[in-house]
């Protein structure tokens, strides 16, 4: 018993030391895995992977800043128009329209010819029961009375600081001999006789249109142009920088029972000798509506038209450009159609001047129709 359980003993003491050479090995054979990493392809295809991710969120990151930017200019636009268009529905609402009252319109027929208009926008100048300004606060309201003289143009001064953006007139007018404190004829004129003279005011001063043998009207001063910066009582409405408006003639049948069809133009009546009473205004008896068509340019695009990038002011000839890119009002045709295939054409970056991409992608033209209270 004794010598068994002594063998015994001894085999059981003698394991373990048969098991010692091995412990190492294991150990060594646990380390080399736990050393283990990525190999230098799969780091490869890794890096790949996350730059390709990299450029795609970036990708979609600009495309969606580009359409915010686009989508809030659009908006700012829209925003201008409907400013600048419900503007001139409440002051045509309330235009007078009497034969005996004069207004500055384009093909207009006057003593020295048809009033023609500079540069590449119109004007247009009428009374209406709309705010005006008075040149001083002591008048009296007897002396005020409820009519303005309203306008609306492009100013075509590149020393102003309203260069190439739409403005509106709207002085404040006295009853007839009843002049402003200022001393300036500010009356309401009728029927003025002056032999090439379109006269608002009853007498030559800060109103009236003079004409001379080119035709050519100014308001403010006789320089011979609508829309130069003189009168301090335009005030700036925005980012219009083209307007352009024309008539939309009644239907009509004259005394030999031809009809004459609804139709634009560019002269507000038939102008024909033949229609017998339809060849003057007389209180815009052929006018069924003024059709205003506006070509907007935003804030931030304008920043392209610049002298320099530290001026504020407009380079006139880019603007110029801007505006000699889209064509007059055409008889019998939409303006609107005219101007949406300019600005759709791909030549209209390079037309008179070479005008910015960046600018002449950022175009937008409206128009609108005004239908006479008569």
């Amino acid at each position: 018993m004794n010598l068994e359980t002594a063998t015994r003993s001894g085999r059981q003491n003698e394991a373990p030391a048969e098991e010692e050479p091995d412990m190492p090995q294991r150990s060594q054979s646990r380390a080399g895995k736990k050393r283990g990493g990525f190999t230098i392809l799969e780091l490869l295809v890794a890096m790949a992977v996350l730059a390709l991710l990299v450029a795609m969120v970036a990708q979609l990151t600009d495309s969606t800043s580009a359409m915010t930017t686009g989508s809030r200019r659009r908006m700012n636009a829209d925003a201008q128009a409907r400013v600048v268009f419900d503007r001139m529905a409440s002051d045509l609402s309330g235009m007078v329209m009497r034969p005996d009252l004069d207004a500055i319109c384009k093909g207009l027929s006057t003593a020295s010819g048809p009033i023609l208009m500079t540069e590449a926008n119109d004007a247009l100048y009428f009374l209406s029961r709309a705010p005006g300004f008075f040149d001083s606060q002591s008048l009296s309201a007897a002396q005020k009375s409820d009519l303005a003289l309203v306008g609306y143009r492009i100013n075509s001064d590149p020393a102003n600081s309203h260069f190439g953006q739409l403005e509106r007139l709207g002085k404040g007018l006295t009853w007839e001999g009843q002049p402003s404190a200022s001393g300036t004829a500010n009356g309401i004129a009728f029927l003025p006789s002056v032999s090439g003279t379109v006269d608002l005011s009853g007498a030559p001063g800060s109103v009236s249109a003079y004409l001379g043998s080119n035709g050519m009207a100014s308001i403010g001063t006789a320089s011979g142009n609508f829309a130069d910066g003189v009168d301090g009582d335009f005030h700036l409405l925005g980012g219009v920088y083209r307007m352009e408006y024309g008539y939309l003639l009644k239907p009509f049948t004259d005394a030999s029972g031809v009809f004459h069809p609804a139709r634009y133009s560019s002269i507000p009546y038939y102008g024909d000798s033949v229609l017998q009473g339809h060849n003057s205004l007389k209180g815009w008896q052929d006018v069924a509506a003024i059709v205003v068509t506006l070509a907007i340019l935003d804030k931030e695009s304008r920043k392209t038209l610049r002298s320099n990038s530290s001026a504020g002011t407009l380079d006139p000839t880019l603007m110029k450009s801007m505006q000699g890119a889209l064509p007059d009002f055409a008889e019998n045709a939409s303006c609107l159609k005219a101007w949406q295939a300019a600005v759709g054409s791909p030549a209209f970056a390079a037309a008179s001047g070479n005008i910015p991409a960046a600018a002449a992608s950022q175009v937008r033209v409206y128009q609108r129709c005004f239908y006479l209270n008569k």
